[in-house]
């Protein structure tokens, strides 16, 4: 039988089910507004204000993250994102101590051949249509890279019992999210992921995480695929890398 030795230490990396409901609550308060299309504070682009929403309400800093009033609507600070990018923002999360670690992976696998798919559509009909069929297979990830991608979030988490917490960009900064690790009984713990349109299909076991992730990669790349498409410029394509902050307490 498996024995998983707990030593219950007050990590700064490590979060309450009670701080992670007030992470989860607002981004559940900002998904109708978004679904909705008001404009402009929750316009498409919304997925980097969303997330740091989600953070300032988990650590209670209005300071340091981008941060809204309910029902108003107004900011609580002058963060802005014009220009900016998720990697812009985990930099300055980092470099203002919130960041225990961050790290990136890239070993996914680009079907050209499914890209090809989009780049020869012909019509705007075909273009949705043809996105749709590819956009959760446009990029694999072998059964041993899922394995070594768990692995870097096993020897990360350490056993650390709670919740663990990422601000994390998929395709190389092309969407921005936030991982919830539930890590509270390591026997069974699970993953989900949120954007600024609530809960993710990305969910469920731990040791799962990688292919949630995956998912994200594919559904993204084959959006920057249709954009490109669209710009007429599909002569390349663009990152697939997943870049991640781990959350810390200052």
């Amino acid at each position: 039988m498996n024995v998983i030795k707990i030593k219950c230490i007050n990590y700064k990396d490590v979060f309450s089910d009670v701080e992670v409901k007030r992470l989860i609550d607002e981004i559940n308060y900002i998904q109708p507004f978004v679904n909705s299309e008001i404009a402009p504070e929750y316009d498409e682009n919304y997925c980097m204000q969303a997330a740091e929403r989600g953070l300032s309400e988990l650590l209670k800093n209005n300071i340091d993250f981008y941060a809204v009033e309910r029902n108003t609507h107004k900011h609580k600070n002058k963060i802005g994102f014009s220009g900016l990018t998720a990697i812009d923002r985990g930099g300055k999360i980092k470099a203002n101590g919130f960041v225990i670690n961050s790290w990136s992976f890239d070993s996914y696998t680009i079907d050209h051949s499914k890209r090809k798919i989009i780049n020869d559509s012909k019509t705007e009909t075909e273009q949705e249509n043809n996105y749709k069929d590819v956009r959760y297979k446009i990029v694999t990830l072998t059964e041993s890279n899922k394995k070594t991608f768990f692995n870097d979030f096993q020897k990360e988490i350490n056993n650390k019992i709670g919740f663990h917490i990422y601000y994390f960009c998929v395709t190389g900064g092309f969407h921005t999210l936030l991982l919830v690790i539930d890590y509270r009984n390591p026997c069974s713990a699970k993953y989900a992921i949120y954007d600024q349109h609530g809960p993710t299909s990305s969910k469920g076991n731990f040791e799962d995480i990688a292919e949630g992730i995956r998912k994200q990669t594919s559904w993204t790349f084959a959006n920057t695929c249709l954009n490109r498409l669209k710009k007429n410029k599909t002569s390349q394509w663009d990152s697939t890398k997943t870049i991640l902050w781990k959350i810390q307490r200052k």
